[in-house]
C-alpha cells in the first residue's frame, strides 16, 4: 500500500504537489488493517506531508502526536523535517509548520545518544532559520546562541 501512497505522493515537478486526498485515503485504509503503523516512520511522512497539502492545521497538529509517539525505535522527527524541506519547494509553508520542523531539530538532537557524532551546530542553525522563517526573531536567536555555544565546548 506504501507503494500507491508513494504513486501519489511523489511527483518530482516542482509544481506539482501529486493527489494528497488519494495518499490520505490509502494511508487510511492501510491504518484500518494495522494500526500500529499509523505513526510508523514512512506512514506518518506521507501523511505528514499529504496532510501539510490539503490542510496544515491538520498536518501540524498530526506532526505534534509523531513527536510524542515513539514507534519501532523512535519518532519520525527526521521524516517531518524531511516532508517540510521537499514541500518548500513547493508550497508556501505556514510559520506552525516551521515551528514544528524546527521543534523536530531539537528533538533529534536530544534524542541523540551521541550527538557528537553529527552536525550539532548545522542543526542548531537550520533551526534557527526556521524560526526566523516562521516570524520567531527570539527562539531563532537562542538557537544560533546553542550553535554557538556548542561551537565553542566542542
Amino acid at each position: 500500500m506504501l507503494t500507491t501512497a508513494n504513486k501519489f505522493s511523489r511527483n518530482y515537478k516542482l509544481n506539482d504537489i501529486g493527489k494528497p486526498d488519494s495518499v490520505l485515503f490509502v494511508i487510511n485504509e492501510m491504518v484500518k488493517k494495522e494500526p500500529n503503523l499509523k505513526y510508523a516512520p514512512v506512514t506518518a511522512s506521507f501523511t505528514f506531508s499529504a496532510l501539510h497539502r490539503t490542510d496544515p492545521h491538520k498536518a501540524y497538529e498530526f506532526g505534534k502526536k509523531v513527536m510524542v509517539t515513539p514507534t519501532y525505535q523512535e519518532p519520525a522527527y527526521d521524516f517531518i523535517i524531511g516532508a517540510i524541506l521537499d514541500d518548500s519547494r513547493k508550497l508556501k509553508i505556514p510559520a506552525e509548520i516551521y515551528r514544528l520542523g524546527a521543534e523536530c531539530y531539537q528533538a533529534e538532537i536530544d534524542y541523540a545518544p551521541y550527538p557528537e557524532l553529527f552536525d550539532v551546530p548545522r542543526k542548531y542553525r537550520k533551526m534557527a532559520r526556521w524560526y526566523n522563517l516562521a516570524g520567531d526573531k527570539l527562539e531563532a536567536k537562542k538557537a544560533e546562541q546553542k550553535a554557538l555555544k556548542f561551537e565553542k565546548n566542542n
